[in-house]
């Protein structure tokens, strides 16, 4: 699927990790459309590595700025960023987070979600998990169609009116799944619960190992993290990103250690 366009949302804080985003998107599905939505200017360069592999879109961040505003506003971003003519249009969008090498799985991502909405016969693929206080959230990687962003225009627009003029716009760490959940819901859609879902990262996701407690049982993934210590080009961005942000080399580094303590 050619069509398919994958999309994060970075500010300053995290565009040390788009390289490697983009360059691993790119190695296991040359044919998506990588679009990232920037809410403040990139660094010149970090613009120059990724140049030529993705388009990058910047948006204004509102004035009052919380922990989860930029993870929030990438749910709200216009639809014809990704379904107009001029801009190279697509038929479906991946919304994943920055903080992810994306591998190749056997069957291709878009093959999986496409699945999963056929069989339920709805228009994105997500599905709802409750909270400690009673609250519903929906996981932040989303795949959507162009009939779930016509349908659920009105509540974006009600969602990125508020980002502009509400101090409690991302105001909490989970503001972005919740905000998400509410969208679908009040927009009338069929929600799915817990066990219908596909695998949400479809790659390794760097911020989970900030706690060191993640286990990793697929030998497919411990064969992709050694394949990344081969790639000389990889690498190379690698200890570039690191230099910008140290954490990313820490968290790479743990990365490494674990797979080689492990029997293949």
């Amino acid at each position: 699927m050619k069509d398919l366009c994958v999309t994060t949302a970075i500010d300053k804080n995290y565009q040390a990790f788009l390289p490697l985003f983009v360059y691993c998107a790119k190695k296991a599905y040359p044919d998506y459309c990588i679009k990232i939505i920037a809410f403040e200017d990139l660094s010149s360069k970090i613009e120059y590595l990724v140049e030529g592999y993705c388009k990058i879109y910047q948006m204004a961040l509102p004035e009052y700025r919380n922990i989860a505003t930029v993870s929030s506003l990438r749910f709200l971003t216009p639809e014809v960023l990704f379904f107009s003519a001029h801009e190279g249009p697509c038929s479906h969008v991946l919304f994943t987070d920055v903080d992810i090498l994306i591998f190749p799985e056997k069957k291709p991502i878009h093959e999986q979600h496409l699945a999963v909405m056929e069989k339920n016969n709805i228009c994105y693929e997500n599905f709802a998990l409750p909270m400690k206080d009673g609250s519903m959230r929906m996981p932040g990687v989303l795949f959507a169609s162009q009939e779930w962003f016509k349908r659920t225009r009105l509540t974006r627009d009600y969602y990125l009116d508020k980002a502009y003029k509400s101090k409690e716009f991302g105001s909490y760490r989970e503001y972005d799944e919740v905000m998400l959940y509410d969208i679908c819901e009040k927009s009338g859609l069929n929600i799915l619960h817990k066990g219908h879902e596909n695998w949400r990262w479809h790659g390794i996701h760097l911020g989970s190992w900030r706690d060191k407690k993640v286990i990793i049982r697929e030998q497919h993934v411990m064969d992709f993290i050694k394949s990344l210590t081969r790639d000389d080009e990889f690498m190379k961005l690698l200890d570039i990103c690191s230099r910008m942000r140290p954490e990313i080399g820490e968290i790479f580094n743990r990365l490494d250690v674990y797979v080689n303590s492990k029997k293949s």
